[in-house]
């Protein structure tokens, strides 16, 4: 069950929305999708006892389902009709990044310093509540060296996604541990739902879409710009493939054609490591994505004791009338908080041969491995060996 509590500065939180107590609120919404800062809405009525309390951005609210804190924001707009019934709407807390710039600056070093001296720069800027700390970083670059500039004055949000998450990918989380508040940078969550979706258990509808818009079968990768001699020249990978300044996905181009692109890799200094990112892009290029949209009942409403579906977490669909059985990316939730039977989930992202030792092949380093276990909270790390972290540790 979901609680939604409110808190306003320099006060206590109080309790706002719980069925149990009866304390409740019309159709209150809870949406979240990876990468984003999610929202909350609802109407609440004039009769409640905090319909004077909400303060535009400075009443912060938080849903949590148990001791699980799901989801923190901020009121951000409203409406009120004829019966003063108020709608109020509120964004998640990745957020707060917006509300601090980023001067221009010069950076060259690895992913995790550059994380920390926007952060760095954030919270020097903004209250302590909207500050966040530096916390799991899963996403890795080849060289372990990324170079990045902005002469302007850009927001603190927009110079993550258009500096890391454009060029590298993954996704930004926030997430509290205790008191603290930590900002995330994963290439995925890195853990599977326990729940499976089954068409005959607690799947009520599903409809699949696929999107080709961006789809290609082809590759011209590109990496920095190098000195030759006194000349300007951009890093190709020819001489490391055969002459070709090209990869391309036989299969891909044997049922779709030819289709092109390109991509720059702008710190990438090495042919070799440009051909190893043209030929993992051309993978995820080549294949047309499937995006399930689906109405599927958390089975722990109905006091299954099991755990809730997460977001961003692995999620095995078995609908074989559907002709769907694999497992898929949980990326978007729709938490209908006070009817959880129109709750709506969104998966995307197959990866059809999944098991829980092989997310990924991708390594990660050990500094990378042991920032993991400093800074994760309810995962047993100890026990595990590099390689058990290095294949569910993404």
């Amino acid at each position: 069950m979901y609680c939604i509590y409110y808190q306003n500065p320099g006060v206590e939180e109080k309790l706002l929305f719980d069925p149990a107590y009866g304390l409740p609120l019309d159709d209150p919404v809870l949406t979240r999708e990876a990468g984003s800062a999610g929202t909350l809405e609802f109407k609440i009525y004039k009769e409640h006892y905090a319909y004077t309390e909400l303060n535009p951005v400075t009443t912060f609210f938080m849903v949590r389902e148990g001791e699980n804190e799901v989801f923190r924001g901020r009121y951000m707009g409203s409406e009120e009709d004829f019966y003063c019934t108020g709608s109020i709407t509120c964004e998640g807390d990745l957020a707060f990044l917006y509300d601090s710039v980023q001067r221009p600056f010069e950076y060259k070093g690895n992913i995790e310093g550059f994380l920390q001296m926007v952060l760095n720069s954030h919270n020097s800027q903004v209250e302590p509540r909207k500050q966040f700390r530096l916390g799991i970083i899963t996403v890795t670059d080849s060289n372990d060296y990324i170079n990045r500039s902005d002469s302007g004055y850009a927001k603190s949000l927009d110079v993550l996604r258009d500096k890391l998450v454009d060029t590298h990918g993954g996704y930004l989380r926030t997430r509290r541990d205790g008191d603290v508040h930590y900002l995330d940078y994963l290439e995925d969550y890195g853990r599977t739902n326990n729940q499976k979706i089954r068409f005959s258990e607690n799947l009520l509808d599903l409809a699949k879409y696929t999107d080709a818009t961006d789809i290609i079968t082809a590759l011209i990768p590109t990496g920095a710009v190098m000195d030759a001699g006194g000349q300007s020249r951009t890093l190709g990978i020819g001489s490391v493939n055969n002459g070709l300044d090209y990869v391309y996905d036989a299969d891909a181009v044997a049922r779709l054609g030819w289709i092109w692109g390109t991509h720059n890799w702008k710190d990438v200094t090495t042919a070799k490591n440009l051909l190893a990112k043209a030929r993992e892009y051309i993978k995820k290029a080549s294949t047309l994505p499937v995006t399930m949209q689906l109405n599927a009942i958390d089975l722990i409403h109905a006091g299954v004791d099991t755990e809730s579906f997460r977001l961003g977490y692995w999620t095995e669909v078995i609908a074989e009338e559907n002709g769907v059985h694999g497992t898929y990316l949980l990326v978007k939730m729709e938490n209908h908080l006070a009817n959880p039977e129109e709750d709506v989930i969104v998966l995307g992202g197959t990866l059809p041969s999944f098991t829980a030792s092989n997310i990924s092949s991708k390594k990660i380093t050990d500094k990378q491995i042991q920032n993991v276990a400093n800074n994760s909270s309810g995962i047993d790390l100890q026990a595990m060996t590099k390689e058990d972290l290095e294949n569910i540790l993404i």
